[in-house]
């Protein structure tokens, strides 16, 4: 037998060929998923990190998993006193390191 004439399930008469013609429209389209397993990569916006929340802060299309500045305040997350929340000029009155629109103790 051929295995471009392997069917998949009794019923459902689709071919080998056929199924692998769809997968590389679709690669072509960038509707695959590389990651998530849950989102076709055109319209995931985090397409090589696992995100299944899709979660975007800032809004900026691109998923926090992926955003180096989820909160959009220009400031890098890893320098970011406050990385969910924009607070742009790192205001930290205490001192305690966690930015003051996100401490609970000012």
């Amino acid at each position: 037998m051929n295995p471009s004439d392997a069917h998949f399930g009794a019923s459902s008469g689709c071919k080998l060929k056929s199924v692998f013609c769809v997968m590389v429209l679709m690669l072509a389209l960038g509707w695959l998923t590389s990651c998530d397993g849950t989102l076709l990569d055109g319209v995931d916006n985090c397409p090589g990190v696992v995100n299944g929340d899709q979660r975007d802060t800032d809004g900026d299309g691109e998923g926090d998993a992926c955003d180096a500045d989820d909160d959009g305040d220009s400031v890098q997350d890893e320098l970011d006193n406050c990385p969910a929340t924009p607070n742009s000029g790192q205001e930290d009155m205490d001192g305690d390191g966690i930015g003051d629109v996100c401490d609970a103790d000012p």
